[in-house]
């Protein structure tokens, strides 16, 4: 897989465990997870990771019907972590070794004379909040978009089953068959209402051609299960992700280029109800939250923090996202009412 460059990202390979991979949600688990049910319950997800994992890197390697190796490797890995983790050195081991790493690279950020830097860039980040804020001040009837306002529906016209986020593991994390993560997915599928102005405003679904990421124009919003920890509480997370085949450069201004990515986020309360919406671009930067419903927040500050902004109260549900031609930036959370008429009326 290293070698093809076919690795996924996504997931840590635990050192000397190769049956097993991790995430930041799992580490957490780390300490709780010491012996018994909920040690059992914590390595059989890390061990679905891995699966998920190298299904995708089979992918990868040109692999399109995987499933009679993946049964090989689940066989594999059962047994292996079955004889393995008996040990009790080896379970700590494990405990050890199933942090995340983070990406940053201390010499560079020295060379770079980071600490430094952070001055400027926050003023920066600053001068931009500050312009997103006036944004969403500004009265809805008064925004202003190139081209046509273009809404792409993310709800299927049969209405998804009720999905009950009552049944837990050992850990407290909800269990969900596929047929659950479907159903929530289609009911909480954002719509997309698109400030059109050329071919890099229109939705599409990325792909390899010889090597390189292009852009097909069949128009898909992809999605990811995933959950979160509150306190004490395990939330279920819907990631949605809609991709355009470029954000073009403006003049004066370097940001640019080929794919641009928004993501959208849904965080659910126990019941199954939106808790909290957030987004953010693919290259990781614009990030918002929306509360669907009262939260504390917790105070803001400090060298090395980067304030987080919070420009709109979520409406009820349905509702649309509104997208900047172009920068693909979230002007605003739109009612889906309001919304299809707006693009009746703008749309030629």
């Amino acid at each position: 897989m290293d070698a093809a460059g076919a690795r996924n990202g996504g997931a840590h390979a635990i050192s000397g465990f190769p049956y097993l991979r991790s995430d930041r949600f799992l580490a957490s688990f780390a300490d709780e997870a010491a012996d018994g049910p909920a040690f059992d319950a914590w390595v059989e997800r890390l061990r679905r990771l891995d699966l998920q994992s190298r299904e995708s890197e089979l992918r990868n390697l040109g692999w399109d019907e995987p499933d009679e190796e993946l049964s090989h490797l689940d066989r594999c890995g059962a047994d292996w972590a079955a004889r393995d983790l008996k040990d009790p050195a080896r379970r700590a081991a494990l405990r050890d070794r199933v942090e995340v790493p983070d990406d940053y690279s201390w010499w560079r950020r020295t060379l770079g004379l980071y600490p430094l830097a952070v001055p400027f860039l926050n003023l920066g980040i600053d001068g931009f909040n500050d312009d997103v804020r006036a944004d969403y001040a500004r009265p809805y009837a008064e925004l202003r978009g190139p081209g046509t306002l273009v809404l792409w529906h993310g709800h299927s016209v049969v209405p998804p089953k009720p999905v009950s986020l009552r049944a837990r593991d050992p850990l407290g994390v909800p269990i969900l068959s596929r047929e659950d993560w479907r159903n929530l997915f289609e009911a909480h599928a954002p719509n997309w209402l698109v400030e059109t102005a050329g071919e890099f405003d229109r939705p599409g679904a990325p792909v390899l051609a010889d090597g390189r990421p292009e852009l097909s124009p069949r128009a898909v919003t992809q999605v990811l299960g995933a959950y979160t920890r509150l306190g004490d509480r395990v939330l279920v997370q819907l990631v949605y992700v809609v991709w355009f085949s470029e954000r073009p450069k403006s003049a004066g201004f370097s940001y640019g280029g080929a794919l641009d990515g928004v993501v959208w986020r849904v965080t659910l309360d126990e019941a199954g109800k939106p808790l909290l919406y957030d987004t953010i671009h693919a290259c990781g930067c614009y990030h918002y939250y929306y509360l669907a419903q009262p939260l504390k927040r917790r105070e803001q500050g400090g060298f090395w923090q980067e304030p987080v902004l919070f420009p709109q109260e979520a409406p009820a549900q349905p509702f649309a996202v509104r997208l900047q031609s172009g920068t693909h930036y979230v002007r605003r959370l739109v009612p889906l009412a309001q919304a299809e008429l707006d693009a009746a009326e703008k749309h030629t």
